[in-house]
């Protein structure tokens, strides 16, 4: 039993924790109201005092049930369609209320028309169908109460919340009054009386009422359609307003409560007023509502248009998108887009749309026109709406058809004109400035759209450049010496730094023999990939020459005959090759243009440059090279100190343009050469590398030291 008396407290007290004491608080309310009433209907007898407080209970049960009323889902959705359609709802509910009611009550004998100082129910039925009626009456009051408010409150102002509260004071005072006069005052009164008080409060209240009525800015956004079909149901649904009226003074209504039977008077009062003026308005904007639907079209396809063209980033369909697309927003017979060339500055026809083979081809032709390069010069964009009296358009003379309208809208990014967006159409003063406005709106988003398609193909041509750089990079390291040679009684290292990811500096080694090494550096003109792919070619070259011939002279002038053929007249290849024999203690060398040969003895520390005459490879057919080419040969001592170098060298430059020089580089050098050949290489370098600083290395390094050991 006690197990059975704690399940039960144990699930009433979960059923009360699911929703608030205040969801059930109304209908208990009202429960205890009919309890009340039906007591007095069994013992057929009324307590005077019984009266007030049955009249407590009921406004105490609507001031719970309203907030409701208002948390209601068909009351939630902001959309202002669906809130009209809902009060159209609401309304008709009460014309078949008052309909339902009138019909009921002729079968109800014995209902009193006037209202009793306390409330006298004759039978059970006329109790029920009171009770029915009055709590309907009231959930329609409060759902077109909450409705006018969100209308009022659409694209409300300052003041829209406080004379909408003022309403409401308005109507609480009126509440509050009437019931006192109905009670103690005059209980056998009309209800709506008063005396002049009630009639000045009355007064009141439609007058502030009238206030809240011109707020119908929701009007505004309605299609014309909508406008047609609100017009017509809204003189349907007229009556059913001043129907509410007659809820009022109905006697089911009448005699179940005063402040009910108030609130709906108020309600129906506020609801006739607003829908007169409702109507007034959607009258008023009926002759404009095609101007304003059109208007929204345009607004909206703007907004669908710059989406598009905002996900496009192919720059050829991007313009394609803008001519197609613009023709939508201003319903053009003709529709083109002159782009300026961000390297040439040419201005070319790049797009059209609505525009014949024929036509087009007269407009590329006449591409970068002078109404073009006026708008260019100026910004501004232009309306001619007689084109066929406007020297400025005689470029439109030359086209099949007689285009009557142009309008001419610049495309600024970053206050630069990047082009011109051109419509035509057939008929003479067929643009306003309203299509100027939504050109110039369009022209704007296909400026930024244009920007960003630019931006991102530059930042993708660049990351493959990168790749591709990377990957000729890597190929070119591959082709240099991956280790340094290995012959006896010669100390020699050497390393090549590109300026970018690909150079045309490079060297090589050829053992002839275990006594004999050939030494190649060379600078190929210009840098990246172009550079490095001739470096590769001419890498190839020397490598089948050296093994036909012994001369670095004749290697030269054969390596010239070929590279004549194939070099671009714009290219050359500066190379000097040097044969190094350790057992005769000699070096054989030979430039073609290329840097001197720094010689530093050891027993003197003497340090000279070796320049024997040569041209670049390339530069010349053969005949002038033959004799330009010349080949020396030097004696080398133990200790002695070769360093074989391209331009990258002496011409390297700090933060304030000065050069290295061949005098910084030969003191270095001498000071350094009692070193071996990587300790050599490495300080050249490393002070190479300190003078330029932060400045970006302009060209390629490439050094070969070596020493007779």
């Amino acid at each position: 039993m006690i197990l059975q008396k704690k399940s039960f407290v144990i699930l009433f007290s979960n059923a009360m924790n699911r929703k608030p004491i205040h969801t059930y608080l109304p209908f208990m309310l009202l429960f205890i109201v009919f309890v009340i009433d039906a007591v007095n209907l069994i013992t057929k007898t009324t307590i005077a005092i019984s009266a007030p407080f049955r009249e407590l209970l009921i406004v105490a049960a609507c001031a719970f049930l309203f907030p409701r009323v208002k948390n209601a889902k068909w009351l939630q959705d902001a959309n202002i369609t669906n809130k009209i359609k809902t009060l159209f709802i609401s309304i008709i509910g009460i014309y078949v209320l008052f309909f339902a009611l009138s019909s009921l009550t002729s079968l109800i004998p014995s209902i009193p028309q006037h209202r009793l100082a306390v409330p006298e129910f004759a039978s059970w039925r006329f109790l029920f169908v009171a009770t029915c009626a009055s709590i309907l009456s009231t959930l329609f009051g409060l759902t077109i109460l909450l409705l006018l408010r969100d209308l009022i409150y659409f694209r409300r102002t300052r003041t829209t919340q406080r004379n909408f509260y003022l309403l409401l004071y308005i109507a609480g005072i009126q509440l509050f009054y009437l019931n006192w006069y109905h009670f103690v005052k005059s209980p056998v009164d009309d209800v709506g009386s008063g005396g002049t008080f009630g009639k000045v409060l009355l007064v009141l209240f439609i007058m502030v009422a009238v206030t809240n009525s011109f707020r119908t800015a929701w009007v505004n956004f309605l299609d014309k359609k909508q406008k047609l079909a609100w017009f017509a149901w809204g003189l349907l649904m007229l009556p059913a307003s001043y129907a509410f009226m007659g809820l009022e003074q109905h006697a089911t209504i009448l005699q179940y409560s005063v402040t009910l039977s108030l609130f709906i008077k108020q309600i129906a009062i506020f609801l006739s007023v607003y829908w007169s003026l409702a109507m007034l308005s959607v009258l008023v904007h009926l002759p404009t509502a095609g101007l304003h639907d059109k208007k929204q079209r345009d607004i909206s396809s703007l907004h669908r248009l710059s989406r598009t063209i905002n996900q496009e980033f192919d720059p050829d369909r991007l313009a394609v998108l803008i001519t197609q697309q613009s023709s939508d927003v201003i319903e053009a017979n003709g529709v083109w887009l002159e782009l300026k060339d961000y390297v040439t500055r040419n201005i070319s026809l790049a797009s059209a749309h609505y525009l014949t083979a024929f036509e087009l081809e007269i407009l590329r032709t006449h591409s970068g026109h002078p109404l073009s390069k006026m708008i260019f010069e100026s910004g501004m964009p232009i309306i001619i709406n007689e084109t066929r009296n406007d020297d400025r358009t005689q470029f439109l003379h030359m086209l099949p058809r007689s285009f009557g309208s142009l309008i001419g809208v610049p495309i600024i990014t970053k206050d630069k004109i990047i082009g011109v967006l051109y419509a035509v159409k057939l008929a003479e003063f067929g643009f306003d400035d309203e299509q100027l406005d939504m050109m110039r709106a369009f022209a704007n988003q296909a400026a930024i759209a244009l920007e960003n398609a630019r931006l991102i193909n530059e930042s993708i041509q660049k990351e493959r450049l990168q790749q591709e750089l990377q990957i000729a990079h890597e190929a070119q390291m591959k082709l240099l010496p991956k280790e340094m040679p290995n012959i006896v009684g010669l100390d020699i290292d050497a390393v090549c730094v590109t300026a970018n990811e690909v150079g045309g500096d490079y060297f090589d080694f050829f053992q002839l023999s275990d006594h004999q090494l050939a030494i190649v550096v060379g600078d190929v003109s210009g840098k990246g990939p172009e550079a490095a792919f001739y470096m590769a070619e001419v890498k190839g070259i020397i490598e089948s020459l050296s093994l036909a011939f012994k001369s670095p002279k004749d290697i030269l002038i054969r390596a010239n005959h070929i590279l004549y053929k194939s070099l671009e007249s714009n290219m050359y290849v500066t190379l000097l090759y040097a044969m190094v024999d350790v057992r005769k203690r000699t070096l054989v060398f030979a430039r073609a243009g290329h840097c001197p040969l720094l010689h530093i003895k050891q027993q003197t520390l003497e340090a000279n440059y070796l320049e024997p005459g040569g041209l670049g490879l390339g530069l010349d057919r053969g005949q002038i090279f033959k004799e330009m080419i010349e080949e020396q040969t030097i004696p080398l001592s133990t200790g002695d100190v070769c360093i074989l170098y391209t331009d990258g060298i002496v011409e390297a430059q700090n933060d304030v343009k000065d050069e290295y020089g061949e005098d910084r580089f030969i003191k270095l050098a001498a000071t350094t050469s009692l070193a071996s050949a990587h300790a050599i290489r490495t300080s050249l370098v490393k002070e190479i590398k300190q003078f330029i600083g932060k400045t970006r290395q302009h060209d390629d390094l490439t050094l070969v030291v070596f020493r007779l050991t």
